[in-house]
């Protein structure tokens, strides 16, 4: 992005970003855990008044998501996304702790996880599906404090962990030959679709027609790849290196 590398931001551009991080974060989970805290650390790179032109619609873009989620989806009638849905990585990394280090949970730690979590059925994790985990979720806003609190000790007795639970949930995404095209194309929607108001636009014929097109776009040569994620994370690393050797670190934060 130029303000990364001019170091510039104008008024329009703090807007525009913005309001484009916030379509994002309201159409996916993750985004907001991953695009805010992004875009705050741009803040920081940028001159003290495009910093604070940035900052300011961050914080903006930030609280429009909050009353959306919190106050409009409400009165509309639209459903909260499950607290399940949002954590979905530290359950897993606690579950799968608590299955490799059972000898060092403390009776403090067992409290806490299972205030959220049945303890006695973490032996339900896959290391490459969280929904067996996080589907167990019992717990209310008012446990996770004290989860996080367990969670963030395990994360320091065995950080490893972690990171390898994570990357074994998301191993796809790492391997650049491997396609990963299972969107559900559903001819016919379930009890619990339909309760939500999801309702059927095409008919049978064009749904199979859609079904033929991603089999076709997993299975032919080449074009497989753009199937893969793996290969847009190849992708990236190559331009994080080609950035670092040429010297633009600033520029890194775009990669």
């Amino acid at each position: 992005l130029p303000i990364v590398r001019e170091r510039e931001c104008m008024p329009r551009q703090a807007v525009l970003i913005s309001a484009v991080v916030l379509l994002a974060a309201l159409l996916r989970a993750d985004a907001l855990m991953e695009l805010y805290p992004a875009l705050f650390l741009v803040a920081i790179l940028l001159q003290k008044r495009a910093r604070r032109w940035l900052a300011a619609a961050s914080l903006v873009s930030l609280a429009l998501f909050m009353l959306i989620s919190n106050a409009l989806y409400p009165a509309l009638g639209i459903k909260k996304l499950p607290t399940k849905e949002i954590l979905s990585v530290p359950f897993q990394q606690t579950a799968r702790y608590c299955l490799l280090y059972p000898d060092e949970v403390t009776q403090e730690q067992y409290d806490a996880i299972n205030a959220v979590l049945p303890y006695d059925q973490l032996y339900n994790y896959d290391p490459e599906l969280a929904d067996p985990i996080k589907n167990l979720y019992r717990g209310e806003d008012s446990d996770l404090p004290a989860y996080f609190k367990a969670w963030f000790q395990m994360l320091l007795k065995h950080p490893a962990n972690y990171w390898e639970t994570h990357f074994t949930n998301h191993w796809l995404d790492m391997t650049p030959v491997e396609p990963d095209c299972l969107v559900n194309i559903m001819s016919k929607y379930g009890s619990d679709v339909e309760e939500i108001g999801a309702h059927r636009v095409f008919s049978v014929m064009p749904t199979r027609l859609f079904i033929i097109i991603r089999a076709a776009y997993v299975q032919l040569p080449l074009i497989s790849i753009l199937a893969a994620p793996g290969a847009y994370t190849w992708a990236m690393w190559i331009c994080a290196i080609q950035l670092i050797r040429s010297k633009r670190y600033s520029s890194l934060f775009i990669a």
